[in-house]
């Protein structure tokens, strides 16, 4: 103990500084420069069979070898972490890439699968006006029938005759045709209807109409069809005189009734309106 106080100890120690400590014998490189201090002051101080030393030339000794830069190997323990600055300074800056900007693509307009076109709306036709038909009953005679007044009727007429076989006809025109007329010979163009009771009676309206000149069976190819008119059976044929024409004969209680139509270039409206006089025809006693 004495020795150390001679050899002043602290002030040496306070004076050995190692690499890496913060402060004499400051942590793991102060206790490693402690140790060899001691392990020198045993050889120094006569271990191991080697020279003796005075004090003062011991203390000269430590002084020298603890003011020596020691060679420390470097340990994960001591290895020096590079600084910040170092870092920074050898840093290589990474290279920017391009930076490509996407080009939005463009939005494809798509086009409808398929164009429904309007279709015009047509200005709606006016249609005429529907017929409008007339009674008429003869109790005389015992037949009723209805006849077209408007919108461009008949006239109903009836034509007395001294005839012995024609005992009534009953005529159907329209006006314009009756002052059409007047020019000619001929009768209007229109319908009529004839009552008639042959002498001697036939047998059927087939009978009068192929025997009889009346019927103008004869101005005409003499095909007969099959007809009936308010319940009663004939014959219907077409002929051609004056006017073209087509006759319906049929027989009801001891007369020929016989309805014909004659026109010419209105074959359409004459042929509606006399069927729908047809269609009316009601006979009783």
């Amino acid at each position: 103990m004495d020795l150390f106080k001679k050899l002043a100890l602290p002030a040496v120690f306070s004076k050995v500084a190692l690499p890496g400590a913060a402060a004499p014998f400051g942590r793991s490189a102060g206790v490693l420069g402690a140790m060899a201090i001691l392990a020198m002051f045993g050889a120094l101080l006569g271990g191991g069979g080697g020279s003796t030393m005075s004090p003062e030339e011991a203390a000269a000794e430590v002084m020298a070898t603890a003011t020596s830069e020691p060679t420390v190997e470097a340990t994960a323990e001591h290895a020096v972490e590079p600084t910040a600055e170092a870092t920074a300074e050898h840093a290589v800056e990474p290279t920017a890439e391009p930076t490509v900007e996407a080009t939005p693509e463009a939005t494809p307009t798509e086009a409808p699968l398929f164009t429904v076109k309007a279709t015009p709306t047509a200005e709606p036709t006016a249609e005429p006006d529907p017929p409008q038909f007339a009674a008429f009953v003869s109790m005389n005679h015992g037949v009723a029938f209805e006849y077209e007044i408007a919108p461009d009727g008949f006239v109903l007429s009836h034509v007395a005759t001294s005839d012995t076989e024609l005992v009534m006809e009953w005529s159907l025109a329209r006006q314009s045709e009756i002052a059409a007329s007047a020019a000619h010979e001929f009768g209007p163009r229109g319908m009529t209807i004839d009552v008639l009771i042959p002498d001697p009676f036939p047998a059927d309206a087939e009978a009068w109409v192929r025997e009889s000149p009346r019927s103008n069976l004869g101005l005409g190819d003499g095909e007969l069809t099959a007809a009936t008119v308010g319940g009663a059976r004939g014959v219907r044929y077409a002929w051609s005189g004056a006017h073209e024409a087509v006759s319906v004969a049929v027989q009801f209680d001891g007369k020929i009734w016989l309805l014909t139509a004659t026109y010419g270039d209105d074959f359409a409206e004459i042929e509606r309106a006399f069927e729908a006089l047809l269609e009316s025809v009601v006979f009783g006693k």
